[in-house]
């Protein structure tokens, strides 16, 4: 995209600018999905229909405000003072990713103002324009499309739900880490926490272009000897089955951010590589004699305890020291339970689930301590949603599911088996498994579950397991 070209921009008056009603009011009305009109000062000129309404604003309660009172991170500031135009930026709207570009207002020469074009309300709309390319233009959307695909699937820090103090508190200090630009980034936390939400959520609050890349590589998955290879790349004939050079995931990430997930597993070898990364700020591949630099922010997660590890033997201190620059450590679900009938009323918007808390219930899930944090939160609401019933969820039912976790957790109160709750849960096992047809990581992925619970269930309800295909 041609990013910030003095050549892109709107020849007007300033009393163009400021007259309302005309042809400029109508254009912006009808070929884009939402704009806004500031001055020098960034006071609001105008602003479309649309764009009121997706700000849950009034037309008329934002003309003559500043622009921070619909987006407290507008770029249009360097626009104005820069007089180029920033194409491609990738703003957040109510939790909502979307596609802007700012145009300079130029008159005589002068900066008189700055035009904002939402030109995508949703990343999805963007997609399917780019996949109806891919059989005229090959390759070369396919790739555009995988970009905006991978930004499609970024978090934000509005994708962290949660009003607690405790959150909020939270989510606060990771914005000022964020505006700083520090890096490393260290981010601890339990499992299912969403540690690779705020990590997504850093890359994406300072995103100057859509098309910055996130790269991923989990630490655990991928065996000591190949993550080497995966994160530095090789050449050619580096060492046997380098059939071909090979980027890693360093190079990859240029101009973006790459995260380490799962570091507290890393192999002390390539922990020491990592640190002279860091430390120099460039590496080399595998078999090679050039030194890269390092253009990307690293992140780092883990849900290790990193300080007993390094006690331990098991992490390097020098490297636990560098990668804590900015240290943010998640609470657990646990300490901030204010947060969960808010959690829940999004997990059950975002999965479309079919089905209403009542107060009792939700108090239930409340009491609960929530070792697997918002991850089991998902899964019990997702069991909870196959219940065959046009009642609300009761207290009883989530007692039910939750039968295996309770241990003695929750105030003991009489309840009594529900047989509905019971059918539905081993129609929803059978469906998941014949559907798949027995292969059990596909059922348990379909009914958001580990293998583990998923056999725990099939052991429950009886359900005879074709080995064959087990």
């Amino acid at each position: 995209m041609d990013k910030g070209s003095p050549r892109m921009h709107f020849e007007l008056s300033l009393e163009d600018l400021k007259t309302r009603g005309g042809l400029l009011d109508q254009f912006l009305e009808v070929v884009f999905d939402a704009s806004i009109i500031v001055d020098t000062n960034e006071t609001i000129l105008f602003n479309t229909r649309k764009s009121a309404e997706m700000v849950g604003k009034s037309q008329q309660e934002a003309a003559g405000r500043h622009i921070s009172f619909l987006d407290p991170t507008t770029p249009f500031r360097k626009v104005l003072a820069t007089g180029r135009a920033e194409r491609g930026i990738l703003v957040v709207i109510n939790g909502r990713k979307c596609m802007s570009d700012i145009y300079p207002v130029l008159w005589k020469g002068e900066v008189i103002g700055a035009i904002g074009a939402l030109l995508f309300r949703s990343m999805s709309g963007l997609k399917k324009i780019i996949a109806s390319l891919n059989e005229s233009q090959g390759g070369e959307s396919l790739d555009i499309y995988n970009a905006v695909a991978r930004i499609d699937s970024n978090y934000t820090f509005d994708d962290f739900i949660g009003d607690s103090a405790v959150t909020r508190k939270l989510i606060t200090h990771c914005r000022n880490v964020a505006r700083k630009h520090v890096h490393p980034i260290l981010i601890l936390g339990e499992t299912g926490t969403g540690k690779e939400i705020l990590a997504s959520a850093f890359h994406s609050e300072n995103l100057g272009s859509t098309f910055s890349p996130f790269v991923k590589i989990n630490c655990t998955a991928i065996p000591n000897e190949l993550l080497e290879s995966e994160l530095f790349g090789h050449e050619k004939g580096a060492f046997t089955g380098a059939v071909a050079a090979k980027k890693g995931k360093f190079e990859l990430a240029s101009g973006g951010s790459i995260l380490l997930d799962e570091i507290g597993d890393m192999d002390l070898r390539l922990q020491s590589k990592l640190l002279r990364v860091l430390e120099e700020g460039e590496y080399e591949h595998i078999g090679g004699t050039k030194i890269l630099p390092l253009n990307a922010r690293v992140i780092a997660s883990t849900n290790h305890e990193l300080k007993e590890s390094c006690k331990s033997g098991k992490f390097r201190p020098d490297l636990y020291y560098r990668l804590s620059t900015a240290e943010i450590r998640i609470p657990p679900l646990r300490e901030r339970k204010e947060d969960i009938p808010l959690l829940a009323r999004h997990l059950i918007l975002k999965a479309d689930l079919n089905m209403t808390l009542s107060s009792g219930a939700m108090e239930v899930l409340m009491s609960y301590h929530w070792p697997g944090n918002v991850r089991e939160l998902r899964n019990v609401l997702t069991w909870l949603s196959v219940l065959e019933s046009d009642r609300d969820i009761s207290p009883e039912d989530v007692r039910q599911v939750l039968a295996d976790r309770l241990e003695g957790e929750l105030p003991a109160i009489e309840t009594h088996p529900s047989s509905s709750l019971e059918r539905a849960e081993r129609n929803a096992l059978l469906e998941a498994l014949e559907h798949h047809n027995f292969n059990l990581s596909l059922a348990a992925k379909r009914l958001g579950v580990s293998r583990t619970t998923l056999y725990s269930k099939i052991r429950k309800h009886g359900v005879q397991i074709r080995k064959s295909q087990a």
